[in-house]
């Protein structure tokens, strides 16, 4: 078989287009085929992975001897079960004792609360009214006539300059808050997981920000992603740092991210942006992935899928 048919299927596999015959036949070529191109070697991998599994859980249930041990005790699976009897009518009662029991002590903390409220409701207007009538009207003061002087008068004659675009921008500037710095300041400080979450899922804008605040932000980001306890944190903060993905101390934080991240969810995560991203240098931790033994089946799936993107 032509290897660019070959590779036509793969394309279809991938987009779960193939047939159940067209999939078997992709199977037998790649556990059959020794010698493959540097592009295919990836997806032979995976394939082979395939196989062994079926194999080791084909393995798994023709060793299990639990037929047998169903065999040998069968007076056990034919014995009965006890039914459980139940007094329907004492839970019934003891239901019913429950209800009244709660609707006596609703009525007493209705009659015991109510006349407090409405005495304090009832003595607070005439207390008002009294104050009132003890306080004593101020005296009328009497306005003297303001003589306006000729400079004042011309002061106010004289139209407003509005003013200029440039120190109103400035302003405004001043004036706009800060979000990236108010998050650098205080999402160590936050001591719940929820509220170091909202913090962080917060809108944060790079433009309007400083070069040094940007940079301050970014490496925040880096901080809670490495070495946040929870995971849902890390997540936040991973997708939150891929806005500056143009930068190189993030892309590098990426990277080494993926060799030490070992939550599933963040090697996903992970694994996406560097797929994204394009960055050849996670190379070397993409294999680690596919070659690790005590990864799930996805992942090392998704980490052979990165090597024949980014090969």
């Amino acid at each position: 078989m032509q290897f660019n048919q070959i590779e036509a299927l793969l394309e279809k596999y991938y987009n779960g287009q193939t047939s159940l015959p067209e999939e078997a036949q992709l199977r037998e070529f790649f556990l059959k085929t020794k010698l493959l191109p540097d592009h295919l070697k990836a997806h032979a991998a995976a394939f082979q992975f395939y196989a062994h599994e079926q194999t080791v859980e084909m393995d798994k249930f023709l060793a299990d001897d639990w037929l047998f041990a169903k065999i040998e005790q069968p007076s056990m699976a034919a014995e009965p079960a006890t039914p459980t009897t139940r007094n329907v009518f004492t839970a019934y009662s003891w239901q019913i004792a429950a209800s009244i029991t709660l609707l006596l002590v609703a009525f007493w903390a209705g009659s015991y609360f109510k006349p407090a409220s409405q005495l304090t409701s009832g003595t607070a207007p005439l207390a008002t009214q009294q104050e009132k009538a003890e306080t004593p009207a101020p005296p009328a003061e009497e306005v003297a006539p303001v003589i306006e002087e000729p400079a004042l008068a011309s002061a106010k004659s004289a139209p407003i300059e509005p003013e200029p675009a440039a120190e109103t921008q400035a302003r405004a500037s001043k004036a706009r808050p800060r979000k990236g710095i108010v998050l650098a300041s205080n999402v160590t400080q936050v001591a719940s997981a929820s509220d170091r979450l909202q913090l962080i899922s917060q809108e944060m804008p790079a433009q309007g920000l400083t070069p040094q605040e940007n940079q301050k932000v970014m490496r925040l980001l880096i901080k809670t992603m490495q070495q946040d306890d929870n995971v849902n944190v890390r997540l936040a903060a991973c997708e939150a740092l891929y806005q500056f993905k143009d930068q190189k101390e993030a892309r590098q934080a990426f990277i080494q991210a993926l060799g030490t991240q070992t939550d599933p969810m963040m090697q996903l995560t992970l694994i996406d942006i560097v797929i994204s991203l394009k960055e050849k240098r996670a190379l070397p931790q993409l294999q680690q992935l596919a070659n690790q033994e005590n990864v799930l089946p996805i992942i090392k799936h998704k980490a052979q899928e990165g090597l024949g993107t980014l090969i």
